[in-house]
């Protein structure tokens, strides 16, 4: 799959030496490629910016950037951890991944709750 360029905020950037090392890297990635695609779902509640919602490329591309940058920095973050809105991008990671032989990989389904 092709990479694309990943813009983390200039913090993450800061943080990431070869000095330091993370147990944990959480992420709630922008679900959607365009400000299009996220107004066309009526099954959303929109209520981010375009910097929040929108990668090029979508969840997918976001996560796959997560996923390479997790090769070049080795064991300097333990786990990485994402929500991921689309059962379709859940499918092409786990692919991914396999094909890494990544063999912990763990996902959780959320599900709303709706009270009478």
């Amino acid at each position: 799959m092709k990479r694309v360029p990943c813009f983390l905020p200039v913090i993450f950037c800061c943080l990431i030496t070869p000095a330091i090392t993370l147990i944990l890297f959480r992420c709630n990635p922008p679900f959607f490629s365009s400000l299009s695609e996220a107004d066309s779902n009526p099954n959303t509640a929109c209520g981010g910016t375009e910097t929040e919602m929108v990668f090029p490329g979508g969840e997918l591309a976001f996560i796959l950037n997560m996923v390479e940058d997790s090769v070049r920095l080795g064991a300097r973050i333990h786990w990485y951890s994402s929500m991921v809105g689309k059962k379709s991008t859940l499918k092409a990671l786990r692919k991914e991944l396999h094909s890494r032989h990544v063999t912990a990989i763990r996902t959780t389904e959320f599900a709303q709750v709706v009270n009478p």
